[in-house]
């Protein structure tokens, strides 16, 4: 019998070079240190932890939670919709706990079908999600909704949930049977 033991590997070290070439001042100066910061990793053979979004998120949610991180747009110059690291960071942690929990019992691994627009905030917010809990995040824009796509989509992405508004509820519900509802 063999018994294979799997350790996250810290992630520290990233999370703070990552750290400091966000808070670079100008654009070029991020894309620049962001692009020396990969190469590096990539050179050494290193893999960047699959954890490492969330590891930033959650650094910018403790230390500046009050730090717009993101802004939608309905229309050009309109900015109706912001949220702040830290709203970020605990609405997905949320969503994580509810793909886990008992009445959806989820595990690492299986498919989650998101059928939302593409400028939805939930969008960001389920992703986050799904990588905080091991997930497959797999996006779908409602424009090209069918009950034929879906049902194929539904089979050939083996999915196990699939989440979608109460615009899109109808014709989601026939080939899910039971889609979560944002």
């Amino acid at each position: 019998m063999t018994i294979k033991s799997i350790r996250r590997l810290s992630t520290k070290p990233v999370v703070d070079k990552l750290f400091n070439v966000v808070q670079s001042s100008s654009c070029n100066e991020r894309q620049t240190q962001l692009n020396h910061l990969l190469d590096t990793y990539a050179q050494q053979g290193k893999a960047i932890s699959h954890n490492l979004i969330n590891d930033v998120l959650q650094r910018w949610a403790v230390e500046q939670p009050k730090r717009e991180a993101l802004w939608m747009c309905e229309s050009e110059g309109d900015e109706s919709q912001k949220l702040t690291f830290d709203d970020i960071h605990k609405q997905s942690c949320r969503l994580a706990n509810t793909f886990t929990n008992r009445e959806y019992n989820l595990t690492p691994g299986q498919t989650v079908l998101v059928i939302l627009p593409n400028n939805a905030k939930e969008r960001v917010l389920l992703l986050l999600a799904c990588l905080q809990a091991g997930l497959i995040y797999c996006p779908y824009d409602p424009k090209y909704l069918t009950n034929i796509g879906i049902s194929e989509r539904i089979r050939n992405l083996s999915v196990n949930c699939v989440i979608t508004d109460e615009d899109h509820l109808e014709i989601v519900q026939q080939p899910s049977r039971t889609p979560l509802t944002i």
